[in-house]
C-alpha cells in the first residue's frame, strides 16, 4: 500500500514539475511583459475605446428632442471619454472590478462641475463643496426634474449633467468589460444601457430613433465581428481581409436593422414606452380651488371686481379670447383642472402640468404674436385665480421680468393639452411676463365630428341625461343633438347673478345645484349665470360622446389711451365661462357662451328679497382646500396622550438644537465618511461571501484546497508575499512564522492520498483553518488588522512566481 502510494505521489509530483517546466518560459515571458507594462494603450484598446465612444454618443442622439440645441451631445461625449479613460486606468492597474463604479463616481464629481455646470469661478477647475452638493442633488433628483419638464429642456442648464453621467458610467462599464474578457458581445452591456436609458428619458414624439437604431446596430455588429477576429488564428490575409469582412458585416447589419426594425413591436412613436408616461408631476392641483366656483365676484351685482382691472395684455388682436384656466375634469362637486400622467396613445400632449424648459413645443398653426401681460392688484388678490397665468392661443415661450422672475420661472407649469399655465408661487401685483404665442383660428363648424369619446369618469354626468331626453329627441347625430341642446338653453333659460330679488339662485355647479337647475317646473329651473350654463352644457356634451371642457377666460376692451401699442384691458365684468369641444382634426374649438346661454338682460321674475334670509348668497367664497379648525379639536386632543407627547416633543425641539459647527461638520464630513465606510463594508462582505463559498461548495477534497487558499489570502492581506507557482509545503515555508505547515501537509495528504475525505473531516479542517486565521493576526497591531480586513490584495489574482533578482 505504502509503495503504491509512493509511486502515485511521485507520478503526480513529476507531472506537476513537467508542466511547470513546459510552461516556465511562457510564465517568465508573461511576468516580464507584466513588469514592463505601462499605461499606454495597446492597439486593441484604441479600437475598443473608439467603438465604446461611438456607440455611446450615437445612443445619446436619442435625446435630441429632450434638450434644445446640441450641447447635451457634447457633454455626453466628454462624459464617455472620461469614463473610457478611467476604465482603461483601472484595467491597466488591475483594480478589482467591484471598485470600478467608485472610480467612475470620483470622475463624475471631479469633472461634472466643469463639464456640465460650468465650474465655480471661486474654486477654479477643482470642484468646490457647493459643486459637489449640486452634483449629488442632480444625480438623485435630476431625473424626476427632467421627466416633469416639458421638452425641450434648456441645454445650458444644470440638467445637462444627466447625459454626462449616463455616458460616463455606461462607457466606463463597457470599456472595463472590454479590457477584462474575451467574450465578444459582453462589452455591449454599457452602450446598450446608455441607449435604453436615453430612450426611457426621451419623448414619445417622432425623433431620430430609427436612424439611431440603424447606426447603433451596425456599429455593434461591426465591433463584435472585430473582437471575434482576435480569437481566430489568421492563416492568410491581413488587415485588408479583416477590413473587408468588417465592412461586409456592417452592410449586412444595416440592411437587417433597416428592414427588420419596422417589423418589431413598438417601432411606432405612438406605441413607444417612456418614463414620462408613468411619472406624475409633483403639482398638487387639489391645493388650488376651482376658479369657476367664485365666478360671481366678477359680476356687477357682487360689487367686488366687476369694474377693477385684473390685468392688461399688449399685442393681442382685438376680440381674441384670453384664457385664464381650463377645467377638464368633473368630480360631481366642481369642474377642475386634471393632472394625469402622460399616455402613450396621446404622447406627451396629455392633461399634465409639467415644468417648462427653454421653449414649449406646440402643434398649433396660425399667426404668431408677442404678448406682454401685466398683473393687476385685483387679480393678484383673488386666491382662486392668482395661481393661473392668463394667456392667449398656444404658448411657445414664457419669460418673466421683475424681482420674482427667477422664482416664477422655476415654479411655472404648463399643460400642453389645455394650453394652460400655473405658477405655483402665485403671481403678484405688478408682475410682468412676455408670451411668444401662436393664435390659431379654430372656428366651430356647423357639422363636426368629435375626437373619440368622453374623457370624464363614467356615470359622473348621468344626472343630466333625463333633461337631455326631455328637451331634444334621441334621433339624429350627437352633434345635432348638442346643437339643439344649446338652442334650448339659450331660448328657455334665464340669466341671474343672484343679485337683489334673485338671491334664491345660488352659485355653484355641484350635482345638487345642477339637478335643481335642470328640474322641470322648479322655482330655480334654468336660472343661473355662466357657471351653471357652461358646467351643464359641457356635461351634456360629454354624455353625448363629445369631449368637452370648461374654460374660464375673458375678452377685454382696447385701452383708448394706449395709442398704437394695442393694450387690452381686462376687467372683472369681461370674465366669462365658455366651453371647448374636441374635434376629429385634433383641435379644440371654442363654443362661445352666447351659443348656449341666454342674454344677460334676460332676467327671471324678481321676488321680494325679504322672503330670503341670505341676502349675500350671490357671493360664495372659494372652497377651503384644508379642513378648518374645530372647537372640539382642543378638547378631543387634550385627553390624548399622543397629542401631549407631540406637544412635549415640539417644545423640546424648540429648546434644543445642534450647534452650527456640528451641523457644518456633519454636512461636509459625514458624506465622504459614509462613502469610505460603504466601500470598506463592501470589501469585507465580498471576502466573507468568498470564504463561505469556499467552505461549503464542491467536494470535501476541494474544500481542503480552498481552505489552504484561505490561509494564503489571509497572509497576502497581511502583507506577506505568496506565490502560486510553489507547492503547498514551499508556501508553508514562506509562512513559517505563522506555523501553518501542518495544514499544508493535511491538505496534500487528502488531495494526493488514496482515501477520499469525508464532509466531517473537511469541516474539522476548516475549523482549524479559521482558528489559524485568527492566530495569524494576533501578533500584529490593531491598525494592521484593520488594513488587512479591507485590503484588496487577496481579491487580485495571485502572482505565479517571484520576479527574478
Amino acid at each position: 500500500m505504502s509503495e503504491r502510494m509512493s509511486e502515485r505521489m511521485s507520478g503526480r509530483m513529476s507531472g506537476r514539475m513537467s508542466r511547470r517546466s513546459e510552461g516556465g518560459a511562457l510564465a517568465r515571458g508573461e511576468r516580464a511583459a507584466s513588469s514592463r507594462r505601462s499605461l499606454v494603450p495597446r492597439s486593441r484598446d484604441y479600437v475598443d475605446a473608439a467603438f465604446v465612444l461611438a456607440l455611446t454618443t450615437v445612443a445619446t442622439v436619442t435625446l435630441r428632442l429632450t434638450f434644445s440645441g446640441w450641447s447635451f451631445l457634447v457633454a455626453g461625449f466628454v462624459g464617455a471619454l472620461i469614463g473610457v479613460a478611467i476604465a482603461h486606468l483601472g484595467n491597466a492597474l488591475r483594480v478589482p472590478w467591484v471598485l470600478t463604479p467608485a472610480l467612475l463616481a470620483v470622475g463624475y464629481f471631479l469633472f461634472g462641475g466643469v463639464v456640465a455646470l460650468g465650474g465655480d469661478p471661486a474654486g477654479g477647475p477643482l470642484p468646490t463643496p457647493a459643486t459637489v452638493q449640486e452634483l449629488w442633488r442632480l444625480l438623485i433628483h435630476g431625473w424626476t426634474q427632467l421627466l416633469t419638464t416639458l421638452a425641450p429642456v434648456t441645454a445650458n442648464g444644470p440638467l445637462i449633467v444627466l447625459p454626462f453621467a449616463v455616458c460616463l458610467f455606461s462607457a466606463g462599464v463597457g470599456m472595463t468589460i472590454a479590457g477584462r474578457t474575451l467574450r465578444v458581445g459582453a462589452p455591449l452591456v454599457g452602450p446598450v444601457a446608455a441607449l435604453f436609458t436615453a430612450i426611457l428619458l426621451g419623448t414619445t414624439q417622432p425623433s431620430t430613433i430609427e436612424f439611431v437604431s440603424l447606426v447603433f446596430g451596425a456599429l455593434a455588429v461591426g465591433w463584435v465581428a472585430l473582437r471575434g477576429q482576435r480569437r481566430i488564428v489568421q492563416t492568410h490575409g491581413g488587415w485588408s481581409s479583416r477590413l473587408a469582412t468588417a465592412i461586409g458585416l456592417l452592410v449586412v447589419a444595416s440592411a437587417v436593422v433597416l428592414v427588420g426594425g419596422s417589423l418589431l413591436p413598438g417601432h411606432r412613436y405612438d406605441q413607444r414606452e417612456t418614463l414620462r408616461a408613468h411619472v406624475t408631476p409633483p403639482v398638487d392641483l387639489s391645493a388650488f380651488p376651482s376658479p369657476l366656483v367664485g365666478f360671481r365676484k366678477y359680476r356687477p351685482s357682487a360689487q367686488q371686481l366687476a369694474d377693477q382691472t385684473l390685468f392688461t395684455i399688449k399685442g393681442l388682436p382685438a376680440g381674441y379670447p384670453i384664457r385664464i384656466a381650463t377645467l377638464d375634469d368633473y368630480n360631481g362637486v366642481v369642474w377642475a383642472a386634471h393632472n394625469a400622467p402622460p399616455t402613450p396613445a396621446l404622447g406627451d400632449e396629455s392633461a399634465t402640468f409639467q415644468r417648462v424648459g427653454s421653449s414649449i413645443a406646440t402643434t398649433e398653426s396660425g399667426p404668431r404674436a408677442k404678448l406682454e401681460v401685466t398683473i393687476g392688484a385685483a387679480y393678484a388678490a383673488a386666491t382662486d385665480t392668482n395661481s393661473w397665468l392668463p394667456s392667449a392661443g398656444a404658448t411657445e415661450q414664457v419669460s418673466f421680468s421683475g424681482p420674482d422672475a427667477d422664482s416664477h420661472a422655476e415654479e411655472l407649469r404648463y399643460n400642453l393639452a389645455t394650453d394652460s399655465a400655473i405658477v405655483v408661487d402665485r403671481v403678484k401685483a405688478g408682475d410682468t411676463y412676455t408670451l411668444d404665442a401662436v393664435l390659431p383660428q379654430n372656428t366651430l363648424p356647423s357639422q363636426a365630428t368629435p375626437f373619440g369619446g368622453s374623457t370624464l369618469d363614467p356615470g359622473v354626468g348621468a344626472f343630466v341625461v333625463a333633461a337631455m331626453n326631455r328637451w331634444v329627441p334621441s334621433a339624429g347625430s350627437a352633434w345635432d343633438r348638442l346643437t339643439a341642446i344649446a338652442n334650448y338653453l339659450r331660448t328657455n333659460g334665464f340669466y341671474s347673478e343672484g343679485g337683489p330679488g334673485e338671491t334664491q339662485y345660488l352659485p355653484g355647479h355641484s350635482t345638487g345645484r345642477l339637478t335643481r337647475f335642470l328640474s322641470p317646473g322648479g322655482a330655480v329651473s334654468l336660472v343661473g349665470d355662466d357657471e351653471q350654463y357652461a358646467a351643464t352644457f359641457a356635461l351634456m356634451a360629454n354624455e353625448l360622446g363629445i369631449p368637452a371642457r370648461v374654460v374660464l377666460g375673458a375678452t377685454g376692451e382696447p385701452d383708448a389711451n394706449s395709442g398704437a401699442g394695442g393694450v387690452t384691458v381686462v376687467r372683472g365684468k369681461d370674465v366669462h365661462a365658455w366651453v371647448e369641444v374636441h374635434l376629429a382634426s385634433g383641435a379644440w374649438a371654442m363654443v362661445p357662451q352666447t351659443t348656449f346661454m341666454p342674454p344677460v338682460s334676460k332676467k327671471p321674475n324678481k321676488q321680494n328679497q325679504q322672503q330670503f334670509e341670505n341676502n349675500n348668497a350671490s357671493v360664495v367664497p372659494p372652497p377651503n382646500t384644508s379642513r378648518p379648525p374645530s372647537s372640539l379639536d382642543e378638547f378631543g386632543q387634550a385627553g390624548s396622550n399622543s397629542f401631549r407627547r407631540s406637544q412635549h416633543d415640539t417644545t423640546l425641539a424648540k429648546r434644543w438644537h445642534l450647534p452650527a459647527f456640528v451641523v457644518t461638520t456633519l454636512k461636509w464630513v459625514l458624506p465622504p465618511v459614509t462613502v469610505v465606510l460603504g466601500i470598506a463594508g463592501l470589501i469585507i462582505a465580498v471576502k466573507a461571501l468568498r470564504r463561505r463559498r469556499r467552505r461549503r461548495a464542491g467536494t470535501p477534497a476541494l474544500r481542503y484546497a480552498q481552505g489552504w487558499r484561505e490561509i494564503l489570502d489571509q497572509a497576502r492581506d497581511l502583507g506577506v508575499a505568496v506565490y502560486a507557482g510553489y507547492t503547498r509545503r514551499e508556501q508553508a515555508e514562506r509562512l513559517s512564522a505563522f506555523g501553518v505547515r501542518p495544514l499544508a501537509e493535511r491538505a496534500d495528504g487528502i488531495l494526493f492520498g488514496p482515501q477520499p475525505a469525508s464532509s466531517a473531516e473537511s469541516a474539522e479542517y476548516w475549523s482549524d483553518v479559521l482558528r489559524a486565521r485568527q492566530d495569524m493576526v494576533l501578533g500584529v497591531s490593531r491598525w494592521h488588522r484593520l488594513r488587512a480586513r479591507v485590503s484588496l490584495r487577496s481579491l487580485r489574482p495571485m502572482t505565479r512566481l517571484p520576479k527574478p533578482d
